[in-house]
């Protein structure tokens, strides 16, 4: 069975629970191999999100926000990590909330050494893959426990083929813009969490489609609301190079 869940660090934000994310300060990999800190990650940015595959930061969350959680610090052979304790990572080569993480468990080749409560800022980059590779090797999703699954195991809707992602793709600039000052505040408010919790599993990928349609009308409004020349300026240059690749 899976061991206890660690105790709520002291100080921790009552609605932590619903911020699952990594420590502002966690490291990961670059396309020229530099390591990166999430917390200067935004949309259209290119991860590791594997030993030798590379995934598109659809949207950085928390990137324009201080948002505190409780956090679970884990040490490892090969360096250390604190995330949120429902934030999703490969433990023993299967996918379980950072709760579940104790000493002697294998993150990839790396021995758990130790593991703490804790508290801190906290940042999520999420990815055009749902998985994203830290600077010590550690693999972990970009989901919480309570949707990781879910997207982990889509192989065309939502990931990697939906509206929203393809306007990060296009308008990456926008797209972080559209998040950190409209998406955010309202994900604050409404946690989607508790949408899913109350539907009929079958009822889930219609509520994913409506829920991409009304992200997707969203970004529209806001982006004819932007100067259109600033909308030019951010995004025809990157628009322009993507549509070449």
């Amino acid at each position: 069975p899976p061991p206890p869940a660690l105790p709520p660090a002291p100080h921790a934000d009552d609605d932590d629970k619903s911020q699952p994310c990594f420590a502002r300060d966690t490291l990961v990999i670059g396309t020229n191999g530099d390591a990166l800190r999430m917390a200067s990650l935004k949309s259209g940015d290119i991860v590791k999100d594997g030993p030798n595959s590379f995934a598109r930061v659809i949207v950085n969350q928390h990137r324009a926000a201080s948002v505190k959680s409780s956090l679970v610090e884990i040490s490892h052979a090969n360096g250390h990590l604190s995330l949120t304790p429902d934030h999703v990572l490969e433990v023993d080569g299967t996918f379980v909330a950072a709760r579940y993480t104790a000493p002697g468990c294998k993150l990839g080749e790396s021995e758990v050494l130790r593991v703490a409560s804790a508290s801190g800022e906290v940042i999520n980059p999420i990815t055009s893959s749902g998985k994203i590779l830290t600077k010590d090797g550690v693999l972990a999703s970009t989901y919480p426990e309570w949707i990781a699954q879910y997207m982990l195991a889509s192989s065309l809707f939502p990931l990697p083929f939906s509206i929203s992602n393809l306007a990060s793709y296009l308008f990456p600039e926008t797209t972080q813009a559209y998040y950190d000052k409209i998406i955010e505040p309202l994900v604050t408010r409404h946690h989607p969490k508790y949408l899913k919790a109350a539907l009929p599993a079958i009822f889930i990928p219609v509520a994913f489609l409506a829920g991409d349609v009304t992200l997707s009308i969203g970004f529209i409004g806001f982006a004819l609301v932007m100067s259109p020349a600033m909308f030019i300026a951010n995004n025809s240059a990157i628009c322009a190079v993507n549509m070449r690749k």
